[in-house]
């Protein structure tokens, strides 16, 4: 059991060395190397700081996808073809916090769920290495580096961290969903949100969007939406139809052919209603169906080991 103790100093002192740490690697490191041969420059010529770098994340147990997933995930590939592709599985998640965040491996390990250990393992993958992080249920609509009409920035151009908001209402605490994310490596805000972990944990909360999802996310972006950054340490939440159209809390209309936990689920017929077609002048860069394999008595497995409603319809990014 971890001590709360040691949370305790993970939380006041340790936590400042951390950000001091954060703020040197981010200046001073010149490159980083994923698991395995591919090395990758850390910093560009960006307008707003430190480039978001090419590469993409996803997480799952292991290696094998179910069929759903892998047609998902084919089109973050096909919309990013010179882009760096990574699967994380959970020993690889483990191996990251062990050999690169030590000092966490004590709290990751105590996690109660491994829907925990994978939700406080993206946060990492965006510390270190950066990039863009997408759930396996979330469909690309258009790369990531692309604009969604003709005057308008890319994603990737618009801040070094970015987070987006579910729906309107941005003080409601699962605004901010942990299923898309994107960073260049060593931003700063990435350690507030670890930093929410280890108070949740400390404090005895349980519940997985309370420990390490989109609470814990929410939190931290609170508190670091107050504070006087520099434009190099920008962090800009995007309103929700860039990355989340489809609201969960607020679903009339749009659940029985958006919900992956649903039989009528229909793809084609959700990005027609939700207007997230990924053509010229629509918002929509993604579309999360929720699946909440998470919860498996919330998640549908036929619908899962179904790859049906081929989404090889939605044009590819220019």
């Amino acid at each position: 059991m971890v001590r709360l103790s040691k949370l305790s100093v993970l939380s006041t002192a340790v936590f400042s060395f951390l950000l001091l740490v954060t703020l040197a690697q981010f200046y001073l490191l010149p490159s980083l190397q994923l698991e395995g041969p591919v090395e990758f420059d850390m910093f560009g010529i960006h307008p707003q700081g430190p480039r978001i770098p090419q590469i993409i994340h996803q997480s799952w147990k292991t290696s094998e996808l179910p069929k759903r997933f892998e047609k998902w995930a084919n089109t973050w590939k096909r919309h990013h073809p010179t882009w760096t592709y990574v699967l994380w599985t959970d020993d690889m998640n483990r191996r990251l916090i062990e050999t690169s965040f030590p000092w966490f491996l004590d709290l990751y390990d105590a996690l109660p769920k491994n829907i925990n250990r994978a939700d406080a393992s993206r946060y990492f993958y965006m510390y270190k290495y950066g990039g863009v992080y997408a759930d396996l249920d979330m469909e690309c609509l258009r790369a990531m580096d692309a604009p969604y009409d003709k005057d308008q920035p890319s994603l990737t151009d618009r801040a070094s961290a970015l987070i987006a908001f579910m729906g309107t209402n941005t003080q409601f605490e699962h605004s901010l969903p942990n299923a898309w994310m994107a960073s260049a490596p060593g931003h700063p805000f990435w350690m507030f949100v670890v930093n929410e972990m280890i108070k949740a944990r400390s404090s005895g909360k349980s519940g997985t969007e309370e420990l390490t999802g989109p609470v814990v996310l929410h939190s931290a972006w609170k508190i670091y939406s107050q504070l006087n950054v520099t434009e190099v340490n920008r962090l800009v939440a995007l309103d929700h139809e860039f990355i989340f159209p489809y609201d969960w809390s607020n679903s009339d209309g749009f659940v029985e052919v958006c919900s992956a936990q649903l039989s009528t689920l229909d793809e084609k017929e959700c990005k027609r209603r939700l207007n997230a077609e990924g053509k010229p002048g629509q918002k929509a860069y993604a579309l999360t169906y929720w699946s909440h394999t998470w919860e498996p008595e919330r998640a549908n497995q036929d619908i899962l080991d179904n790859p049906a409603n081929d989404t090889t319809n939605t044009t590819k990014s220019q």
